[in-house]
């Protein structure tokens, strides 16, 4: 074997017997993707954000949850969007106009949102020489499809107030409630 397979190996390894002893923050909801609708399709773009780790990287390490942020338009200001867990997603609701998303400490894309559009952003880690942790825009076709099976996760607000926190500031966004869960039917 080479000195670059040992070397990546004993990464992986370390890296999840690492990982695996810190406790998780648990960001799911428990309940699976249905999909959302726009209920102020007049005043806001509806977004996916969904979690999805490249093949090489899925499953080998229990990775921490991705936090998404929205970048303020010309500053540095950043505002906490939505913590997807692997497998994970949520909609959310934006204002119309250019919005920057990115991952803390990863890549960002730039969006031109318009309202009563829906749009999907897709969280994702993938190895490309280097593990790179970034958002892309894709198409809501295969976003869709991509979602089917994913946890839905908890807000940033549910997840404060579930630790007696005041909820963060949201400029140019909002949570979607989607209303009491109904299991499929069998």
């Amino acid at each position: 074997m080479g000195k670059a397979f040992i070397r990546v190996l004993v990464v992986l390894v370390l890296g999840g017997t690492i990982s695996g002893c810190a406790g998780r923050l648990n960001v799911g909801s428990g309940r699976m993707f249905v999909r959302a609708t726009n209920p102020e399709s007049d005043k806001y773009s509806l977004v996916y954000f969904y979690r999805k780790d490249g093949f090489l990287t899925q499953g080998l390490v229990d990775f921490p949850p991705y936090l998404v942020e929205k970048i303020a338009p010309n500053s540095k200001d950043r505002y906490p969007v939505i913590i997807l867990g692997n497998k994970m997603y949520r909609p959310m609701l934006f204002e119309p106009g250019e919005v920057t998303f990115s991952v803390r400490l990863g890549g960002s894309e730039t969006v031109r949102l318009k309202a009563g559009e829906t749009r999907c952003i897709e969280a994702s880690r993938s190895f490309r020489g280097v593990d790179f942790i970034g958002v892309s825009e894709i198409q809501l076709s295969k976003c869709l499809n991509n979602m089917d099976g994913l946890q839905l996760a908890m807000t940033i607000t549910d997840i404060r107030r579930s630790h007696g926190l005041t909820p963060l500031l949201q400029l140019g966004f909002k949570d979607l409630e989607l209303g009491p869960y109904l299991p499929p039917a069998k």
